[in-house]
């Protein structure tokens, strides 16, 4: 394995050589468009996506590297795999902690278009932070003010052919956020997030990891586990929402049922961890009482899109299933 590491370094240092001085002999001033050019000639022409992540990687690390060396451009900035237009939504919610070094990750990657949406609750300087920082910022003024809210607002502003969806208040490499963009590109119209249970037994499972695997599989994608668009970060083609309607990412649950059912290519990133060896805690006091505001609203969010989907058979009487998972909540879903 790390014979193939060090030939995909040294693969991209050579390839980096060659058009290094193809760009000495342009005599123009540098620029990342032009490099950025370069690369996804070499990437396109080696098929290198098909290598696998570490190898693209590498690969890159090993061009730029020769990029420098010759040029004297600098190695902070990382390449797309595709000179198609992409872009990145920020959803923001008193992150003024950790907007700034998001948006300095960010810069890393040549985007085309970067939007912050703040949400009109923030109570601290996320909105100056974002404002002095980012061009296209918004306030999101409508209701209710959540993260599924702004990233529909920020996916009806953008106009990239492949965007990616964030939070302000979790910082992620732009090496890590790059892995979404480049398994888009190997054919995905959507990429979802490594699930936090992905690797937890199904016993120990929370109840919204437990409705989110049952939705999955009622819709038909047995393979994507417990993985959803209920989190971030995501990635979604512009083909795609324009499939799921952008209005629709403020329910996670029906957009992916909306992509599901219209045959669009869904595909994960797997956290790769080993399983975990929590407790295991009986059924009976696994019960929404104990979920936060937000966890509630996804589990029941899941539920509603179900009865959606199949119709009223999931409001008849079952007196064999225990429903004591959802307390109180059974008549407000099933209104």
């Amino acid at each position: 394995m790390k014979i193939m590491r060090d030939k995909g370094w040294q693969w991209g240092f050579r390839k980096g050589n060659l058009d290094a001085n193809m760009i000495i002999e342009l005599a123009a001033p540098i620029q990342i468009q032009t490099i950025q050019a370069m690369w996804v000639e070499q990437v396109q022409n080696a098929q290198l996506l098909s290598k696998g992540q570490s190898y693209y990687m590498l690969a890159m690390k090993g061009y730029l590297k020769a990029i420098q060396e010759k040029t004297g451009y600098p190695i902070g900035e990382l390449l797309l795999p595709t000179l198609e237009s992409v872009g990145v939504v920020v959803s923001c919610y008193n992150n003024e902690s950790t907007l700034t070094p998001i948006l300095a990750e960010l810069r890393r990657i040549p985007f085309t278009e970067t939007i912050c949406i703040v949400s009109n609750q923030s109570c601290d300087h996320t909105l100056s932070i974002a404002c002095g920082a980012v061009e296209k910022t918004y306030l999101c003024r409508d209701e209710p003010n959540t993260h599924e809210v702004c990233r529909a607002m920020g996916a009806s502003i953008a106009q990239a052919d492949l965007m990616l969806f964030i939070d302000g208040g979790t910082i992620k490499s732009a090496e890590e956020l790059l892995v979404y963009i480049n398994q888009a590109k190997r054919g995905d119209d959507i990429v979802l997030p490594a699930s936090t249970e992905e690797n937890v037994l199904f016993e120990n499972r929370s109840p919204v990891s437990v409705i989110q695997q049952f939705y999955n599989e009622c819709l038909g994608q047995i393979e994507l586990g417990t993985h959803t668009l209920m989190q971030v970060p995501y990635v979604i083609s512009r083909s795609a929402y324009e499939v799921i309607g952008c209005e629709q990412l403020k329910n996670p649950a029906q957009a992916m049922a909306i992509a599901s059912m219209s045959g669009l290519r869904i595909g994960t990133i797997s956290s790769k961890s080993k399983k975990s060896k929590s407790k295991w805690v009986p059924p009976l006091m696994r019960n929404t009482q104990e979920l936060s505001h937000e966890e509630r609203s996804m589990y029941l969010s899941g539920l509603q899109s179900l009865i959606h989907l199949w119709g009223p058979r999931l409001h008849y009487h079952d007196g064999i299933r225990d429903r004591s998972i959802v307390a109180g909540e059974t008549m407000h879903v099933a209104d």
